[in-house]
């Protein structure tokens, strides 16, 4: 099969990247949505809690399924010629605005919430939050991307030189790593990182989108994989939720879990094979937006007593995420049409 993706319109234009970053931007939001119900304790056992948990372990492919779409997109061999410092100052220039911009604007956030409350300022506490990428929660993802576009041109050079039997060892080599490193550190009981180093892990997520968007599309192992992933997942957190060890169940979530990983491939899989929509070319545009916004609007509305307990979280889950997900849309497509601001998101 040739190295083109089989789903490529006449343009040239990739029609399924469109519909991943969609769904992942979905994905995404629902997760955080259903986050807080996860770790309520007082909701341990009951059918809002097995909810919000299945919520939570059916969407955990979506970081993955981003870093792999920057990998398919970005390490195709005919973007080898190009000059590191051009693609650099591309790529840098598109992610470090963002990153300074949202960092800022969270910690004036947290900040003013804070002093709302009658706090004080913690400047010591914001500094270690910012070092380990984390101003927000989920800030971390733009403090990773740097590190991942950092490699990506010796990247390009080294698959020139590999077969795709050789691509696909370093690939599994790098991800079992990954995934050692996090039975590791659970083991350890470490802290974070520095935010420099988020990016390392990974590679292998980022090595595998090249790889399985220029193979060929098996249709036989990513439902199957996906589907068990999310139920071993599920079923492993509310195992261990139920033996009273609840953040020992989290690890199933991490993106480095047993089960994570191939859900991440298998999602990403079935991504490949997403048609060309109208609806996906009018989100996809904003999808990172959506990413860098939504917290905030998830956020206020758990100030204003809208949470995921306050319907059914079956229920309320995913009308918060759908709202948040549309509003944090709508403010990036505004922000887009301003000039001088539109590079933020």
């Amino acid at each position: 099969m040739s190295q083109r993706s089989a789903n490529t319109s006449t343009s040239g234009h990739l029609d399924w990247v469109d519909g991943t970053r969609t769904v992942a931007a979905l994905a995404v939001v629902l997760l955080h949505a259903a986050a807080s119900a996860v770790t309520d304790r007082s909701l341990l056992g009951s059918s809002g809690w097995w909810a919000a948990n299945v919520f939570d372990a059916a969407t955990r492919w979506c970081v993955p399924v981003f870093v792999m779409l920057s990998g398919a997109l970005l390490l195709v061999p005919s973007k080898a010629g190009e000059s590191w410092r051009d693609f650099y100052r591309r790529r840098f220039v598109r992610v470090l605005i963002p990153l300074v911009f949202w960092s800022l604007f969270y910690l004036a956030y947290d900040l003013c919430w804070v002093l709302d409350r009658g706090g004080e300022a913690d400047w010591l506490f914001m500094l270690h939050q910012t070092l380990i990428g984390m101003p927000y929660f989920h800030l971390w993802f733009l403090f990773m991307l740097p590190g991942l576009y950092l490699v990506t041109p010796l990247l390009r050079q080294i698959l020139t030189v590999l077969c795709r039997k050789q691509l696909a060892v370093l690939c599994a080599g790098l991800l079992a790593l990954a995934i050692a490193n996090k039975f590791f550190t659970l083991w350890r009981g470490d802290g974070p990182p520095f935010a420099g180093v988020l990016f390392v892990p990974f590679i292998g997520y980022y090595l595998a989108g090249y790889l399985l968007a220029t193979g060929s599309r098996d249709s036989r192992w990513p439902w199957p994989t996906l589907i068990a992933s999310i139920i071993i997942t599920a079923l492993g957190c509310g195992w261990l939720a139920g033996q009273g060890k609840l953040n020992a169940g989290t690890y199933f979530y991490d993106y480095f879990s047993i089960t994570t990983v191939p859900a991440g491939l298998a999602a990403f899989a079935l991504c490949l094979r997403l048609p060309k929509l109208r609806l996906f070319g009018w989100i996809a545009p904003v999808s990172f937006g959506v990413y860098l916004i939504h917290p905030m609007w998830l956020d206020l509305l758990w100030q204003n007593d809208l949470r995921p307990t306050t319907l059914h979280p079956a229920l309320a889950i995913p009308l918060l995420a759908m709202f948040a997900f549309v509003v944090s849309g709508l403010l990036a497509w505004l922000i887009l049409r301003v000039p001088g601001v539109r590079r933020v998101v």
